[in-house]
């Protein structure tokens, strides 16, 4: 996860209050993300919007589900989940390989690197 979703998950978590469900208003959460590294570069305007759709989601889903969904870890091992899972990606991806190569929808570039992403996938995935 990069610096800046940590960051503004950790303001985000700092401004919910948990017994209410609520946060605090946009203009302390704006004002907070001034505060990161961030919010101090010269184009503080240009990241706002992207910034405020993402709070505006997060926000909803802590509203829904809890102060759990402002944690920066998942509730599940993704790396083990798409393991247990290797073998039926695996599976789809031959399926639709074989549809597009039949029905000619994709051509030969994307069709070999849908491949090398499938083997990729393999292999880091084989490491861990």
């Amino acid at each position: 996860m990069n610096s800046l979703m940590v960051g503004k998950l950790s303001i985000l978590r700092n401004k919910f209050r948990r017994d209410t469900r609520t946060f605090a208003p946009d203009s302390e959460i704006l004002e907070a993300l001034q505060q990161i590294s961030v919010g101090q570069s010269n184009n503080f305007k240009q990241i706002q919007n992207p910034c405020m759709r993402f709070f505006k989601f997060k926000k909803h889903e802590a509203i829904a589900h809890g102060a759990q969904a402002l944690d920066l870890r998942l509730p599940f091992d993704e790396i083990e989940v798409l393991k247990e899972n290797l073998d039926l990606i695996k599976r789809l991806v031959q399926k639709m390989w074989k549809f597009y190569l039949q029905q000619m929808l994709i051509p030969w570039p994307e069709l070999f690197y849908l491949i090398k992403i499938l083997l990729h996938l393999e292999i880091q995935l084989s490491s861990f």
